[in-house]
């Protein structure tokens, strides 16, 4: 049906479609897309809000050591794994003073969704609830159904992909913890088939004395350090005591030799800082500024932290070591980029509060500037260099880069042209130009040692190319647009840096999924190097760190009730010491429609469909990543239809309560710079990158931002529970108000009346206050308790992960503000043919029925 879809489709949005289609749509009701629960409990919801399973408030860090020929202590009786359930819960703001409210459905009953979109603001959410605490948090592996089809063609017909997406380093609350657990030298217990981890899924038998492994099946021997005497019921009598029995989400010491590296030693990585200090880097004051935000980054890291900092930089033609273990700086400059060697190899890398780095940062402006000659930026040699530097430590690679490099080795040409975008030969712009970028890559993956960008240029700099070095190794693309000319970027690249040294970070990292007989991975997707074994390797690992992995069923399908699925992750942390992460997660088998998809967990399903649109980009194709969207949006309605409520499938356009935001959140994807044909093949590269390497909650921001009313004035029971509003003009007014928005990289706060700014500072604002003061009176005003910015700012914050967020503060009397704020109005229509939330519900109804009548 994609074939000729795009000549066909878009056309019709804002004019007559068809009189089927027309009749159809006077049968809708404009009720039910505003749905909420009764009977159920009411959470306040941000976007996406989490899903509990049990596991996502975890007590303090504990560490737990068993000595072999340990004595069994009786534990209190254990709670029986139930089913998980689907409960609805949403967050509604009453902008027209009405409360909304329908019937929750634990099933799935259909949802009918409106033509016509009303202005009310609500985010409805189906929450998938597991009350058996032994699976882990959704934070670390989330499915895409949280009930398991039995067999491949069920979960064919259901056309939800089957996939489930990890984020083994997540970041963890300050209340919350991972048990650590230590098994001695051995390492910790493991299947002897299937090599999977001990965890709460096993059974024990044999009085004690063997256990079946909950991924195969197979029953193996407990070694005698191991052993405890089984309750009448068949549970262990130290059960709550060990953690690895009854928490889904362990770390184990990992002291074996089979888990030590190969090529080197345990030992503390390093980060290696690369700065352009070409021409154009440094007349710009790029290099300046980025020197300052290396400073201010390296003076809020604590005295713990274990990593040693190295500077390299490069120039016209040029690479420069630096050594600075001596009282000053010795600059070593090597002139041949085409045949890079590394004159130094002691004295690059120091501790990161050696007081000689702040000096070193304020001068290299200065000590880099060569006499001027033509721009020929060496940025291929310069990441050579940098990977031979940090082979025998393995850590990250900070690039700040400006221009095109156009000196060898890794010379591109400039092949960006405005006539290109949107048009039929753009797709040959995602092509890298050759292959040094991925070779680089590769040799930095074998290194341990990943790559990321800092680029500021709004001129063409081909993402495409240079972006296979931070692809492969684990790295990140950050990408400033305006070339750090304004605050904007200034705030951005603070916080990008200080996240970058201060989440948790792992390094020579392999990972692994396993699962129940029946189920098989088909594909790993991300931020990763797949060897030819199926080995997963990773060369840095962060709490960013997102892996999408496809599953599909053997011939057989699903014999058991209940299918395990099991990630491991084998890491080095910061300070040298090797750890196994493991995440275990259980879900029932099912063997009919219905319940396959009132488990489906929208979010995670759209997150599936941008990586497609994502991978589709990359080949080359992106005029047909917006079809495959539409499409997929499509097929999902389609089979609901089919299969749970065909008396209606000609009649309506109904989805399941689980799934009535994907229309709503396709339609964003599709208005995303990603897929918008007029934005920049820079852009869309580094969107690319953000949409396949962060976690679900802020790739979802990122599509469908997510906007709350701060209430100007004295506090009150609305302003302590925030209610996210729907981005439509409609909800968000662009003449009052004052809006707080997350896109899943940065906040904006919105004042389309600057004497509301006043009123919630305290003090007199006017059209002159700097732009960084009305920042820094927002986060004093926002982060007191008694501010009614403060339960907004917190849920925003809680939402993202880690505290190390850019906010920006926009008010009425900047020029362009209204343009900005309604740049995220993804429910109306839009430029470029871009259809309105209406118009798309018209649209996906026309396909339907034409779908279901073939």
């Amino acid at each position: 049906m994609s074939t000729n879809i795009k000549k066909r489709r878009y056309p019709a949005v804002g004019g007559d479609i068809n009189t089927t289609a027309s009749a159809a749509s006077q049968s809708l009701s404009p009720s039910n897309l505003n749905a909420s629960s009764t009977g159920t409990a009411s959470h306040d919801i941000t976007r996406p809000p989490a899903i509990s399973r049990g596991e996502d408030s975890l007590p303090t860090r504990v560490a737990v050591s068993y000595a072999k020929n340990t004595a069994p202590i009786i534990a209190p009786r254990s709670v029986q794994p139930v089913p998980p359930m689907l409960v609805s819960s949403h967050s509604i703001s009453s902008s027209v003073g009405t409360a909304l409210s329908a019937t929750t459905t634990t099933s799935a009953e259909p949802v009918e969704l409106p033509v016509q979109a009303t202005n009310t603001a609500i985010m409805p959410r189906c929450v998938a609830v597991h009350t058996n605490t032994a699976n882990c948090s959704i934070k670390f592996m989330r499915m895409t159904v949280h009930e398991m089809p039995s067999n491949g063609v069920l979960a064919s017909a259901c056309a939800v992909p089957l996939a489930v997406i990890v984020t083994p380093l997540s970041e963890i609350g300050a209340n919350e913890g991972i048990p650590f657990v230590d098994h001695g030298k051995d390492g910790p217990l493991r299947c002897n088939k299937c090599k999977g981890f001990i965890n709460p899924f096993v059974k024990f038998c044999n009085d004690g004395h063997q256990y079946i492994c909950s991924l195969c099946g197979m029953t193996n021997p407990v070694p005698s350090w191991f052993y405890s005497p089984l309750e009448q019921n068949g549970r262990r009598m130290d059960h709550d005591l060990r953690p690895e029995l009854a928490r889904g989400t362990v770390e184990f010491t990992a002291d074996a030799p089979m888990y030590m590296p190969l090529d080197r030693p345990l030992q503390p990585c390093a980060f290696l800082c690369v700065i352009d200090c070409t021409e154009q880097a440094l007349c710009s004051g790029i290099t300046l500024k980025v020197c300052h935000a290396l400073k201010q980054a390296l003076a809020t890291l604590p005295e713990t932290f274990v990593p040693k900092i190295g500077f390299l930089s490069y120039g016209n033609h040029s690479v420069h070591f630096w050594d600075l273990s001596a009282d000053k700086p010795k600059m070593f400059i090597v002139p041949d980029t085409e045949n890079i060697f590394t004159p130094l190899l002691r004295g690059v890398f120091v501790k990161h509060n050696d007081p000689k780095i702040s000096s070193f940062l304020t001068k290299l402006p200065s000590l880099a500037r060569l006499p001027k000659t033509k721009i020929q930026s060496s940025l291929g040699a310069a990441l050579l260099a940098a990977s031979t530097l940090l082979k025998p430590f393995g850590g990250r690679i900070l690039v700040f880069h400006t221009s095109m490099p156009v000196s060898d080795p890794g010379a591109l040409i400039d092949r960006g042209s405005l006539c290109l975008y949107g048009s039929d030969k753009e797709g040959a712009l995602f092509k890298p130009q050759s292959s040094f970028y991925q070779d680089l890559g590769d040799q930095c993956a074998a290194n341990k040692t990943s790559v990321t960008f800092f680029l500021f240029s709004n001129q063409y700099l081909d993402v495409a190319s240079i972006k296979a070095a931070s692809l492969h190794t684990g790295g990140r693309i950050y990408h400033y647009r305006d070339g750090y000319d304004s605050a904007w970027d200034e705030r951005n690249l603070q916080a990008d840096l200080q996240h970058c040294f201060t989440h948790t970070v792992g390094y020579d990292s392999m990972f692994k999924v396993c699962a129940s007989p029946g189920i098989l991975v088909d594909k790993y997707t991300g931020h990763l190097k797949l060897s030819p074994n199926n080995n997963v390797s990773i060369a840095t690992v962060d709490t960013d760190t997102t892996l999408l992995i496809y599953l599909k069923h053997d011939t057989g399908g699903l014999a058991v009730q209940e299918a395990v699925l099991q990630s491991s992750l084998l890491y080095t942390t910061t300070d040298g010491m090797r750890r196994i992460r493991v995440h275990t997660l259980s879900l029932p088998v099912v063997a009919d429609h219905s319940r396959v998809f009132s488990s489906a967990d929208v979010d995670a399903i759209v997150f599936c469909h941008a990586n497609r649109a994502v991978d589709i980009v990359y080949h080359g194709k992106p005029s047909k990543a917006k079809d495959s969207v539409f499409d997929s949006c499509v097929d999902i309605a389609a089979a609901y239809h089919k299969y749970c409520f065909p008396q209606r499938a000609c009649i309506e356009f109904v989805l399941p309560d689980s799934l009535r935001l994907l229309p709503l959140l396709s339609l964003a994807l599709t208005k995303s710079p990603l897929l918008l044909p007029s934005k920049p093949t820079d852009m869309k590269c580094t969107r690319a990158s953000i949409l396949s390497s962060v976690p679900i909650s802020s790739a979802i921001a990122s599509i469908y931002p997510i906007v709350y009313l701060l209430p100007v004035g004295a506090v009150s029971e609305k302003s302590r529970n925030p209610e996210a509003l729907r981005l439509s003009a409609g909800a968000i007014s662009t003449s009052s108000g004052l809006y707080i928005l997350y896109n899943g990289m940065h906040l904006v706060v919105y004042a389309t009346n600057i004497e509301d700014l006043s009123t919630l500072y305290g003090v007199e604002i006017t059209p002159t206050t700097p732009a960084d003061e009305l920042c820094s009176l927002f986060w004093k005003s926002a982060s007191n308790p008694d501010s009614p910015a403060f339960s907004a700012l917190q849920a925003l914050l809680s939402l993202h992960g880690h505290n190390q967020l850019a906010l920006h503060v926009l008010h009425n009397q900047l020029p362009g503000f209204n343009t900005h704020l309604a740049a995220n109005f993804h429910e109306d229509k839009g430029p470029y043919d871009n259809p309105s939330l209406s118009d798309w519900l018209r649209l996906l109804k026309t396909f339907l029925h034409t779908k279901l009548l073939w």
